[in-house]
């Protein structure tokens, strides 16, 4: 399977076929017009491997349609491709590589210096191999795809501010970012498979708990997040502090899990809480203000007729 596969293949074919050049191709998925080579055979040894554009080639006639074959005058009928001028092909056949649903994946390419012997016994290989390459070309980008998604879930788990924990339905914990390594004090590879109540939360919420998840668990509830809640959360240390919790079923054909997006707002209260008593002071002030304002008014009217009364008087 693999890259063996491929590379066994080319050098397989390059035999049996008697040809000096065996290869097999696929193509590049953003650049469609371009083709990568994964095995290359020259003489029944193993070549580097490159990148080729398929226009103004023979394989352009052979990617996505059907098997094709030139006896001989190679150079003379593409003369612009300076791979086939430089190694001095004259004949050539290629057949293309499909998926099961039918979609256009690569090629495999005889190519000789001579006309291509046995003609009849080459083509009736490539048809007997391109089946197998095809679907061995066809895993192997599944994987690929498979590992791509992966890296970026994981890099999105990863870069994530919230802590993330994944528990399945007995409350195990399955993964564990490292936000929540942050957040709680526990490494991830000490948090994998502890209970997820007795490990974040406080001892009297864990009956609670185990009961909220076993209605889940027995409801089969997949693809409805619950409310963002307020909670108290429990530090590796024993501390306790106030998190913001949403929790929700994965959906999936494979076993039941859950996904809790935890978010500490220690800081978020504390700011909360001098806003208020900011906002108190400012009340405070406004009824001092308030409060001088109208005894200021008072003074000025006693002044007044103090200096009414003054004035009135004999100096001394």
């Amino acid at each position: 399977t693999g890259q063996n596969f491929f590379r066994s293949l080319a050098n397989h074919l390059s035999d049996s076929c008697q040809v000096e050049y065996a290869f097999v191709g696929m193509i590049d998925e953003c650049q469609p017009w371009l083709a990568r080579t994964i095995a290359v055979s020259h003489n029944g040894r193993l070549m580097d491997n490159f990148v080729y554009d398929l226009r103004g080639t023979p394989c352009e006639g052979v990617v996505g349609k059907s098997l094709c074959y030139y006896k001989t005058g190679m150079r003379e009928l593409f003369p612009h491709d300076a791979a086939l001028v430089q190694m001095g092909i004259d004949s050539y056949m290629g057949i293309p590589l499909f998926s099961n649903t039918g979609k256009a994946l690569g090629l495999i390419v005889l190519m000789h210096t001579s006309p291509i012997p046995q003609p009849e016994q080459a083509e009736a290989i490539l048809r007997v191999v391109a089946t197998r390459a095809g679907a061995e070309l066809e895993r192997e980008l599944a994987e690929k795809a498979l590992r791509e998604t992966e890296a970026r879930h994981s890099a999105i788990l990863e870069s994530s501010l919230d802590g993330l924990i994944v528990f399945d339905a007995v409350g195990a914990i399955v993964e564990f970012n490292a936000a929540a390594e942050t957040m709680f004090g526990h490494p991830r590879a000490d948090a994998i498979g502890r209970d997820v109540a007795d490990l974040v939360m406080p001892p009297a919420l864990r009956d609670e708990y185990q009961r909220s998840l076993a209605r889940y668990v027995e409801s089969r509830a997949s693809g409805i997040s619950g409310p963002r809640i307020e909670m108290p959360a429990l530090r590796s240390d024993g501390t306790e502090f106030r998190v913001e919790l949403s929790v929700m079923p994965l959906g999936g054909t494979g076993p039941l899990l859950f996904a809790a997006v935890v978010r500490d707002i220690t800081n978020r209260l504390m700011l909360e809480e001098q806003l208020r008593q900011s906002q108190k002071l400012q009340a405070i002030g406004q009824l001092a203000g308030g409060v001088a304002h109208d005894f200021n008014n008072l003074l000025t009217v006693i002044m007044g007729y103090s200096d009414v009364l003054l004035a009135s008087l004999n100096p001394g």
